[in-house]
């Protein structure tokens, strides 16, 4: 994953990030509350910001199960694919 993140071109990650990141989404988190599926988040244990972002996101919603997945930063999916694919198929299969 390091080697592939070595070979983006920064100044297409930067436009990236200005025209697609976090900051240019309106806020949704009264919408949540709405939302009456089953939902799961995962995050990483290490990474502070969004498994707070994930805890208040539960918190908002009536059926999310939240799933930390330990020894984890930023991309559980790719850092730890095969835990977190048993992470999501524990959660259908339940």
């Amino acid at each position: 994953m390091k080697q592939n993140r070595l070979k983006y071109d920064a100044a297409v990650l930067s436009a990236s990030l200005h025209q697609f990141g976090q900051g240019q989404m309106p806020p949704c988190w009264d919408a949540l509350s709405s939302i009456t599926c089953p939902v799961l988040l995962i995050a990483g244990e290490t990474d502070q910001k969004y498994r707070q972002n994930a805890e208040q996101m539960k918190s908002n919603l009536s059926h999310a199960h939240l799933a930390v997945v330990s020894e984890d930063g930023h991309c559980p999916h790719l850092e730890q694919s095969e835990r977190t694919g048993t992470i999501i198929q524990k959660w259908f299969d339940r």
